[in-house]
């Protein structure tokens, strides 16, 4: 089975067609890919990160050499391993502004070289396993949100009347993770979203049920 194409140094050039990501996109078992040294664009750069949400085989992509202007490598690398759609990513100002749900779909498998400004914890690093990166990419945010005194608004803008829901899972996902950053990173968080975030309706809820119950017996 081939599991490895190196295409680099090959002077490729689609002048807009979509053969490469549309080969991606229906998963085939390449774990590596090196388009390094060709002649591909913002545009095509743009197509193999979309490509990319729907892969889950490819470990690495080699994108280096290649005529991707530096805006075009930032519209990548958010489109592939954030999930951040083309028209959020024009008015997106912060990391901490990413949207949590569209993080989860993003590409969570496959490092791409080339794309430059990779921050640890918030990229692939084609090792992992899928759920072990989306947890940290999902952590980290939370913390990027937390030093910018943001998240508990953007939880309630983006879970809304769910978001009482969603508490154990989110404090899960905090404990399951502290392991990879500093214990006060997870304390300093943990403390916020108790403090902040959906406790006087955990409290209500739950006295409710138990007020229900009592009428039950």
């Amino acid at each position: 089975m081939l599991l490895k194409i190196d295409l680099g140094s090959n002077g490729i050039k689609t002048n807009g067609d979509k053969c490469i990501p549309d080969f991606l996109s229906t998963n085939p078992p390449i774990k590596e890919l090196s388009l390094n040294d060709n002649r591909l664009d913002d545009n095509d750069a743009f197509h193999i990160g979309e490509a990319l949400l729907s892969n889950t085989q490819l470990r690495l992509l080699n994108l280096r050499g290649n005529a991707l202007t530096k805006k075009g490598k930032r519209v990548t690398r958010l489109r592939s391993t954030f999930g951040i759609s083309p028209p959020d990513i024009s008015a997106l100002q912060s990391i901490s502004d990413a949207n949590l749900n569209a993080v989860s779909r993003a590409n969570h498998t496959c490092k791409i070289q080339g794309i430059s400004n990779q921050v640890k914890n918030l990229f692939n690093d084609g090792h992992r396993s899928a759920k072990v990166v989306r947890g940290m990419k999902l952590f980290s945010l939370i913390w990027h949100r937390h030093r910018e005194d943001q998240t508990t608004s953007q939880l309630q803008s983006e879970f809304l009347d769910e978001g009482v829901k969603l508490v154990p899972h989110v404090m899960a996902c905090i404990n399951t993770y502290a392991a990879k950053f500093p214990k006060r990173k997870c304390l300093s968080v943990l403390f916020e979203l108790a403090r902040d975030w959906k406790t006087p309706e955990m409290y209500q809820l739950r006295h409710s049920e138990n007020c229900h119950a009592v009428k039950l017996t």
